[in-house]
């Protein structure tokens, strides 16, 4: 990875600030621009951003990647306006990781945080349909996923590709689910999951804990008989 690049070359700058999900999202989206043939460099902010990078499978892209310090110019401050605007960037094609989703294993990840909106990502009773699953399935083991559970990128993944599914609300978690290719239920409350899981490119099941709770068990049920 070359870091000597024209002085002229626009910088994305991918923000500290973003939670899991956007960086995924965004980082993804500057990988697809860059593969599309446009010319750009990276600057990323952290060690959590550069162990991103290095869980995707970018084939020949990798080596044509360049990075270089933050910029303020106008041609790199309109770029990182078009990435980090939004819709794009989630309804991109992810990137798949290194490590992909495998597994025949009896467990079932879940994850119900999020970092944004929490009141209207996340539907009461979760905590119930947790353990009315639990009954429903006493041979499975349930694996909760995310922090404090993984700390890091990789062990998320890792973590991820050894579940034969994953329950989550719209969350950092259930993007890099989408990398990792692990089949997805998610949960909607009161905002929409589709801008950041469009259905034509996740496996996915969009269902709401305000409907009846056995439409739940009933999606379960049928994915894991499949």
């Amino acid at each position: 990875m070359s870091s000597n690049v024209p002085a002229s070359l626009p910088t994305y700058r991918l923000r500290r600030a973003f939670h899991l999900g956007d960086r995924w999202a965004r980082l993804n989206y500057a990988l697809r621009l860059l593969e599309a043939g446009e010319e750009f460099q990276l600057s990323l902010p952290d060690s959590s951003a550069h162990e991103i990078l290095e869980a995707l499978q970018l084939d020949g892209l990798r080596e044509r990647l360049q990075f270089g310090p933050p910029s303020s110019d106008e041609p790199s401050r309109e770029l990182s306006r078009r990435i980090d605007r939004g819709a794009a960037a989630y309804n991109c094609r992810y990137f798949p990781t290194r490590q992909l989703h495998a597994s025949p294993a009896q467990a079932i990840g879940y994850t119900f945080e999020a970092n944004w909106r929490r009141e209207e990502k996340i539907p009461p009773l979760t905590e119930a349909l947790l353990s009315d699953l639990q009954t429903a399935l006493p041979g499975w083991q349930l694996m909760p996923m995310g922090k404090p559970h993984q700390t890091t990128v990789t062990s998320l993944i890792a973590a991820l590709a050894g579940v034969r599914l994953l329950l989550s609300v719209d969350n950092g978690v259930a993007h890099v689910a989408r990398s990792v290719g692990t089949p997805l239920f998610l949960l909607e409350h009161l905002l929409s999951v589709g801008r950041g899981f469009p259905m034509e490119i996740c496996c996915y099941t969009k269902v709401s804990c305000d409907a009846a709770i056995g439409t739940i068990y009933a999606l379960l049920h049928s994915k894991l008989e499949t």
